[in-house]
């Protein structure tokens, strides 16, 4: 999401043929709890503090023209959900801090279900174990966060299962995974 700026690549991709809209708070490396507390962190990257970098909060607060987002889209650290103590701390992040924008917005909160690492032990990830095994706890993990926010909203969340799908590929293409 960060690295190859999806948000932009999505409504580039539209070509103005939908009418979509978007506006991200994004960092890589950071989590959905690092996020809410920090924002994008761009000052911290000597970027102009004088400049007003969006937060989770400003986004998402609806403003006087009741301007809202039908989507909100949330990409957690990939380690976040795979962790039993993170996704905990994620799971009440989710409710006590993002719930009640994600209520005031009438949204569909979309999970974003990231890949497991390529190579074992990147950013200490050994103890997670093989590329199945690291998918499978993201995918619980995911799928814990759906658990959490879906009795509290009436539209139920989505996942977008993006590491099933390059399991996928790694487990049926090895040509197309090793040039990903």
């Amino acid at each position: 999401m960060y690295y190859n700026d999806c948000p932009r690549f999505l409504v580039n991709l539209s070509q103005g043929h939908v009418d979509i809209h978007q506006d991200s708070c994004l960092r890589g490396g950071t989590n959905l709890q690092q996020l809410w507390e920090q924002g994008n962190g761009m000052s911290q990257h000597g970027f102009k503090e004088q400049q007003e970098y969006p937060t989770v909060q400003s986004l998402l607060k609806c403003n006087t023209d009741k301007q809202t987002y039908d989507y909100i889209i949330f990409n957690d650290h990939t380690q976040g959900p795979a962790r039993l103590d993170s996704r905990k701390a994620t799971q009440q992040t989710l409710l006590n801090n993002y719930l009640p924008l994600i209520l005031q917005n009438e949204a569909i909160p979309i999970i974003i279900e990231t890949a497991a690492y390529r190579y074992p032990d990147i950013n200490n990830s050994n103890d997670l174990g093989t590329i199945h095994e690291f998918q499978k706890k993201v995918k619980e993990g995911v799928d814990s966060y759906v658990h959490t926010l879906q009795p509290k909203l009436s539209k139920k969340p989505r996942v977008a299962p993006v590491g099933t799908a390059y399991l996928y590929v790694h487990d049926d293409n090895q040509d197309l995974w090793a040039r990903l």
